[in-house]
């Protein structure tokens, strides 16, 4: 074995070891959420190709006629260019999620949109070891095929689609708060192309892609680790400390801008007589209170509308409008979605909530004033709703 085959397979494996680590960190966390799991599947895809590399590798190591190796060549390249078209559609799917796009979780819409890329893998497995991407001589030594560029380029294009349409979406300013995110799904597939790159235009000789998908993997893996420290984990919504932030955000932009015909809003949202929902049925019918209220909020309030877990029952939403009828129409929203939430869930008992709001006029100058106002108006509500 020489030296750069050596070198090689060390490459490889430390790639597969550091992606092993994240696997298993994302594994302990015991996040059962549907992107979770496809991140983790992403993971192990690519450390399947740095497996299935490795042993391409070690199979043309020989230099010498071996139909064995050369057999377990062909296998181990099959499976390279499989895995590689497999991590493509598995980030394209989880990123377009991430980017809250509708449409991927429709298979009617999903399917066609992948077509392409299941036609590339039809072709590895039907034509591959024809010499079309790839051959492997007597001697068991790997070249490219005619094809071979097309394969990447294929590849590539589905990891930079989300990549523009979440730089496009991080330059608006309603997703201030969740630009971290974003600017972390476009940068994936920037950081896997220079190593892409460099392994198709310089040499097959250079073990790029494992280093290009262990880094980005990272940079992912990091950033879930801090949104969450950002998100309230029982409800999925952010949490109070983020709300500020984006709440002194919004304050601040619009003293810079002084000319926007939107006025900003802040709404709090009461679970009425929560304690009693505890007491009597319990803590977990409690959590299960809190995480309907969060899900009917992500309906009721427009897509553009910050909607955060203040602390205990209590809901933080922040938003613009034009029209002060706009926030109350959101209210309406809120108290009915609310009732059609009791009678889906089926539960032993129902529960309403109070809204209040306030709309940030020159009697609030501070971030605490603001909160405030909103609370003034919303136990205003909860004392009307109790004479009722």
């Amino acid at each position: 074995m020489q030296l750069a085959d050596v070198l090689y397979i060390v490459i490889l494996l430390f790639g597969i070891l550091v992606q092993g680590a994240v696997l298993l960190f994302s594994k302990l966390q015991r996040d059962m959420r549907r992107q979770s799991r496809l991140f983790q599947r992403l993971v192990m895809c690519a450390m399947a190709i740095g497996l299935v590399d490795t042993v391409a590798r070690l199979a043309g190591t020989s230099r010498q006629p071996d139909e064995l190796l050369n057999g377990l060549g062909y296998l181990a390249n099959q499976m390279y260019f499989l895995l590689q078209a497999v991590v493509a559609g598995l980030w394209f799917v989880y990123a377009m999620r991430e980017l809250k796009e509708k449409w991927v979780n429709k298979r009617k819409f999903l399917i066609p949109v992948l077509l392409p890329l299941i036609l590339l893998m039809l072709l590895v497995v039907s034509f591959g070891h024809k010499g079309l991407l790839f051959y492997i001589d007597d001697t068991n030594v790997y070249h490219r095929g005619p094809l071979y560029l097309v394969y990447p380029a294929v590849c590539v294009a589905y990891m930079l689609a989300p990549s523009f349409l979440a730089f496009r979406k991080a330059a608006q300013h309603e997703n201030y708060v969740h630009r971290s995110k974003l600017i972390t799904i476009a940068l994936f597939s920037l950081i896997v192309l220079p190593f892409v790159l460099l392994q198709c235009l310089i040499s097959s000789d250079l073990p790029l892609f494992s280093p290009g998908y262990t880094l980005a993997i990272l940079v992912v893996f990091t950033n879930q680790q801090n949104l969450r420290i950002t998100i309230d984990e029982l409800t999925g919504v952010s949490n109070r400390s983020t709300a500020m932030r984006f709440l002194a955000y919004k304050m601040e932009g619009q003293e810079e801008e002084n000319q926007t015909p939107l006025s900003l809003y802040v709404m709090m949202v009461d679970i009425d007589k929560f304690k009693q929902i505890n007491d009597t049925w319990g803590h977990v019918e409690g959590d299960a209170a809190l995480m309907r209220t969060a899900s009917v909020l992500k309906k009721s309030v427009p897509r553009n509308f910050f909607i955060g877990r203040y602390g205990g029952d209590e809901f933080i939403i922040i938003g613009e409008a034009a029209r002060e009828e706009e926030i109350q129409e959101v209210c309406e929203a809120i108290h009915e979605n609310i009732e059609l939430a009791n009678y889906q869930a089926m539960m032993p008992y129902t529960y309403t909530v109070s809204v209040g709001y306030a709309v940030r006029n020159g009697q609030i100058g501070t971030l605490l004033d603001f909160i405030k106002a909103a609370d003034v108006n919303l136990y205003r509500k909860k004392s009307a709703r109790r004479e009722e």
